[in-house]
């Protein structure tokens, strides 16, 4: 098993560390998804207990925090983020409460190599627009009024700057007798 997910209710489970711990070996896990309201109401204890966990996670690459679509309004912040995040993990897929929140955790946390976050609503496109294409030159990124999406170190041009002709393409499959 490489891949867990974990829904937790607005109640902390007492020992759900130690329980886990027993069917999960921690070592083998690539990707995590963790969500529920104890997590997207930042519960300190259950932040701890999470840090806790992912500490024992060496082959972590891909952490998604509140990946569901009703945990897009959240309370963490970048200090939530940040603590539970290991510096192993490359991919980081989190609702956050803000976009100075998500600004927040791109500067501290260089060993991402692509980063979604999703929030409530910002009003303020074309100002964060501007902080991006400074504050991460070299890298790509997406962004709307619900969501950003990031990829460090690597320059992909966005279907709406592409310019050039259109080409139609006719698909055949010659091999196949109908």
């Amino acid at each position: 098993m490489n891949n867990v997910k974990l829904l937790f209710g607005e109640n902390r489970p007492k020992s759900w560390l130690s329980f886990i711990l027993t069917l999960i070996d921690l070592k083998t896990l690539v990707q995590i998804k963790l969500t529920g309201t104890s997590i997207r109401h930042a519960n300190t204890y259950m932040l701890a207990d999470i840090a806790n966990m992912l500490q024992g996670t060496c082959n972590l690459s891909s952490l998604d925090i509140c990946y569901d679509f009703f945990s897009r309004k959240s309370c963490l912040a970048a200090d939530d983020i940040c603590s539970v995040t290991p510096s192993h993990v490359k991919h980081l897929a989190v609702s956050i409460k803000s976009f100075k929140e998500a600004q927040n955790v791109v500067e501290r946390l260089k060993n991402l190599l692509s980063a979604n976050f999703y929030f409530d609503f910002i009003q303020t496109l074309d100002r964060n627009i501007e902080w991006l294409a400074q504050r991460t030159q070299g890298s790509s990124y997406q962004m709307d009024e619900f969501s950003l999406c990031m990829w460090r170190g690597r320059s992909i041009i966005q279907p709406s700057n592409v310019t050039g002709a259109r080409k139609r393409i006719k698909l055949t499959n010659d091999d196949c007798d109908l």
